[in-house]
């Protein structure tokens, strides 16, 4: 019995809580698995976060692309409207259709 009690006394120091029995060990443990989880939510938060952010970095590229794309087609469209090769109607069919292709 005495032995049981002083590694209690024992544990407790080394936790720096005092002794209160089982009672308190058994509280530490619950604070330590919460302040756990909290750290786990906020990794999980902020990784989140990240996402949304590579994401939306991601999109917006994608968007720059295909617009330049866009102009380059659109481009390629009106010199061959200028050398007579396609009608002035078609311009905006074939650099849609150009870049369409391309992706």
């Amino acid at each position: 019995m005495y032995f049981i009690i002083e590694v209690n006394n024992n544990m407790c120091k080394k936790l720096g809580i005092k002794h209160g029995g089982r009672k308190s060990l058994i509280d530490t443990r619950a604070q330590q698995a919460h302040k756990l989880q909290q750290k786990k939510t906020l990794i999980n938060t902020k990784v989140v976060s990240l996402n949304n952010f590579i994401m939306k970095l991601l999109e917006s590229f994608t968007a720059n692309v295909a617009k330049q794309l866009l102009l380059l087609c659109s481009s390629y469209a009106l010199v061959l409207s200028k050398l007579h090769c396609i009608s002035s109607f078609n311009v905006l069919y074939i650099a849609i259709y150009s870049a369409w292709f391309i992706i």
